[in-house]
């Protein structure tokens, strides 16, 4: 098995350091365990982004505690669920970006927490986000917020709408959510979209990708996909496929198996 990898050498620990196998099935543990021997916080204690397709617990913990000062460019890739203090006595990291997958839905408070200068948040978890305790101010840094897929997932409930008041100055958001399947929620978009445009007035991107549940399943629930498109100027195209519906600002994807498409006129 060979690595084709792209890397630029740490040289002082100040430099950016990549490394990225051609296909992901070509990633192998072995590469990691080399990378984390040079990613030491006594040798690069200068380094200022970090960029890795998986990332190991240890290293976690080590970023997570502040052994990389310098560091605000963090994409971390795959790893195993953080484990943050729970009573945040943890030092305030100062990242600009980050990438952190398969994480616990719970963490992603702590996340904003210790990381509250972020501009680019990509976050994605398999379970529930708990409603946050401790967060009482919003995060007018963050430009861009990717969050999927989250489980049990509620747009009615004030779930949403207090998501999208933590980040008063969003310009590209991208949610994937699961419906609860023990409690279906009646999705009506034009309360969607009130939200979006109140509380996220200049967001320029938009992708909700949504798997329905129930009743919500059936394009008769979901309603006419022309009226939906007319009730947001970002919800320009509108795609069924089986149990999702993705609703989008710029365009469908490219040779995708869709059961229904719709873009608005301007848009086609």
């Amino acid at each position: 098995m060979r690595c084709k990898c792209q890397s630029h050498s740490i040289n002082g620990g100040n430099r950016l350091f990549e490394i990225y196998p051609t296909l992901d099935n070509e990633w192998h543990p072995r590469y990691l365990n080399n990378i984390e021997n040079i990613i030491r916080s006594d040798i690069c204690s200068r380094l200022q982004s970090l960029v890795l397709p998986a990332t190991s617990p240890e290293l976690i913990q080590l970023i997570f505690h502040g052994e990389f000062p310098c560091l605000r460019i963090c994409h971390l890739g795959q790893c195993k669920p953080i484990i943050l203090p729970s009573s945040m006595t943890i030092q305030q990291l100062n990242f600009r970006q980050l990438t952190i997958r398969e994480q616990n839905g719970h963490e992603l408070e702590r996340i904003l927490l210790v990381c509250s200068s972020l501009v680019y948040l990509d976050f994605s978890c398999d379970n529930v986000i708990p409603p946050f305790i401790f967060i009482n101010r919003c995060f007018s840094s963050m430009k861009y917020l990717r969050l999927g897929r989250l489980k049990n997932f509620f747009f009615h409930n004030g779930q949403f709408d207090f998501l999208l008041s933590l980040f008063p100055n969003l310009l590209q958001f991208y949610l994937t959510a699961n419906q609860c399947r023990e409690n279906v929620e009646t999705i009506i978009f034009r309360e969607i979209a009130h939200y979006l445009r109140h509380r996220c007035p200049l967001l320029k991107i938009l992708v909700l990708r949504i798997y329905m549940q129930g009743h919500m399943r059936s394009s008769y629930s979901i309603g006419n996909f022309k009226e939906i498109t007319e009730m947001h100027s970002l919800f320009n195209y509108i795609e069924k496929c089986d149990s999702r519906l993705m609703i989008t600002s710029h365009g469908f994807i490219q040779h995708h198996v869709y059961t229904r498409r719709y873009a608005r006129p301007s848009f086609k």
